[in-house]
């Protein structure tokens, strides 16, 4: 199986050592399951953009899969009763566009109770 799945900053994982598990994974799943279609070759290009944020779009995506990190944890809180402030903090400050940092602070708000 060629999957990485989430690590989380508690799991005290580098973040030079997630992108090579990362990038093995991708490597892996593009020429050993997909066989290096053209597809599987597109999704790989894509993967790469979004991983070295070389266009808006991936800029973008980045942010939304960050927002997605603390709406995930805000979830948590509320139905395990936890406080999660690690992920808040990994993941809200880093918001760039200018939407997707409005609905972080939205959260935030909301998640303070203001």
């Amino acid at each position: 199986l060629y999957t990485v799945g989430d690590i989380t900053p508690s799991e005290g994982i580098s973040k030079e050592e997630k992108r090579r598990l990362e990038s093995e994974a991708m490597h892996n799943f593009v020429h050993d399951m997909l066989h290096g279609s053209e597809a599987a070759l597109k999704i790989e290009a894509l993967w790469r953009e979004y991983e070295e944020q070389q266009t808006k779009e991936a800029r973008f995506v980045k942010d939304l899969d960050r927002l997605e990190v603390a709406l995930q944890a805000r979830e948590y809180e509320k139905e395990h009763c936890k406080y999660l402030q690690d992920f808040f903090d990994s993941s809200l400050p880093l918001l760039r566009h200018d939407a997707v940092r409005e609905w972080g602070e939205a959260l935030d708000r909301e998640r303070r109770g203001a």
